[in-house]
């Protein structure tokens, strides 16, 4: 399909189908998912949107558009969905995240016009591009952009801001809040629903067709790999890795030496020395995947018993003052919130390295929803585990990170 044809008479709904019509033809993973969504004029909406069930476009919006930017913005919105940025938002600020994801689309968009000269594509004045958020998840996006919020409001309070945030969202698309057909808010099974959905969306569009960004490939190879129980991971962490118990001469049975004159060896656990766990305590953290990994935890406490479980509450600084310390076999009672911050680990290894807590019987666990964005250029010298409970596959740049899933 040729965009580069003189369109000046095109209406919007020929707009909306010669888009749709080209996505499946010249980008076909995205064009083949677009087509299996309803794509639902409303004149509600100023611009195109998405609630990861539709997707919705507005008549004088889309007569403002070219035919390539009407294919954009489509290819924007589906992106949208691909990436369940409707289900990830949760009690995130609406206006943040919707910057965030656009920042996290967009460059996107940009890589595939960039490779493709030929792509049939232009974004729209306004697209929210900032070289800093290249290549980052929308939770790590987000992050940064309420650390930004949070430094405007101080200065507002102060007296010394500007007047007006610079956060300001672009002037084209919009995610929505899913709902069922009535207009009623979605229960826990409908969003599970939803995204099984999607997955099978993703699934069943073709991946052999020109190359797919690297973020996307991601997508489908979660979906393709084979999952091992988070649980079995997380206490073979804490048991050393593959590390057997193994039998030792230092300590031996001495009621069958007593009995037998033999010197039997005894059995030595290996690999359960100190856990140090970091609670991230942010607010997107899911409640429900704190619980299961914290009923985890305090098995691996009781069963494995390791010398000492240190747990640390942070969100962009370390709350030192509820630090908890549970001593071996000691119940871990709660993972209490305490704060509602961003996401910053820096000061957590910080703090490691200042208060001189890493040996090589020392374990760090971090339980977090991996909106990070400040990871060291570095991995510290102790072995790290990131408990995601974010319910995505996000991975750690070291260490290894295991998914918190029901």
């Amino acid at each position: 399909m040729n965009l580069q044809v003189n369109t000046s008479s095109w209406s919007a709904d020929i707009k909306i189908k010669k888009g749709t019509v080209h996505l499946t033809l010249r980008h076909t993973f995205f064009g083949t998912s677009l087509t299996r969504m309803p794509i639902v004029e409303r004149d509600d909406l100023a611009t195109m949107a998405t609630d990861g069930i539709k997707v919705y476009w507005n008549r004088a919006f889309t007569d403002s558009l070219s035919p390539q930017e009407t294919a954009t913005v489509l290819l924007h919105e589906i992106l949208h969905v691909l990436f369940k940025h409707v289900l990830r938002m949760r009690n995130r600020n609406h206006k943040l995240w919707n910057i965030a994801c656009d920042h996290a689309v967009n460059w996107i968009i940009y890589d595939i016009i960039s490779d493709d000269p030929k792509s049939g594509l232009s974004l729209p004045d306004g697209a929210l591009l900032d070289p800093e958020f290249k290549g980052l998840t929308a939770e790590v996006i987000y992050n940064r952009l309420n650390k930004q919020q949070e430094e405007e409001d101080k200065q507002e309070q102060d007296g010394q801001g500007q007047g007006g945030s610079g956060l300001q969202p672009q002037p084209w698309g919009e995610m929505l809040e899913p709902t069922n057909e009535d207009g009623s808010v979605m229960s826990e099974a409908d969003l599970s629903t939803l995204e099984a959905d999607i997955d099978q969306m993703i699934l069943n569009a073709p991946r052999t067709a020109g190359n797919l960004p690297s973020a996307v490939k991601g997508l489908i190879d979660e979906l393709l790999t084979p999952k091992v129980d988070w649980r079995d991971k997380l206490r073979r962490f804490a048991n050393g890795g593959d590390q057997p118990d193994d039998y030792t001469y230092e300590f031996f049975d001495i009621v069958t030496y007593r009995t037998t004159g033999i010197l039997d060896p005894v059995l030595e656990t290996k690999g359960v020395g100190k856990l140090i766990i970091f609670d991230d305590q942010s607010g997107s953290v899911r409640t429900e995947e704190r619980k299961l990994a914290l009923a985890e935890l305090n098995e691996i406490s009781l069963t494995c018993k390791p010398t000492s479980v240190t747990l640390i509450p942070f969100d962009t600084s370390i709350d030192e003052e509820n630090i908890a310390y549970y001593q071996e076999g000691e119940e871990i009672t709660s993972l209490e919130r305490t704060r509602c911050g961003g996401t910053a680990v820096t000061p957590c290894f910080q703090y490691l390295e200042d208060n001189h807590l890493i040996d090589e019987d020392t374990k760090v666990m971090f339980l977090t929803d991996m909106g990070i964005g400040d990871y060291p250029d570095t991995a510290p010298p102790c072995e790290v585990l990131w408990i995601n409970t974010s319910g995505y596959e996000v991975d750690a740049p070291f260490g290894e990170t295991i998914h918190v899933k029901d």
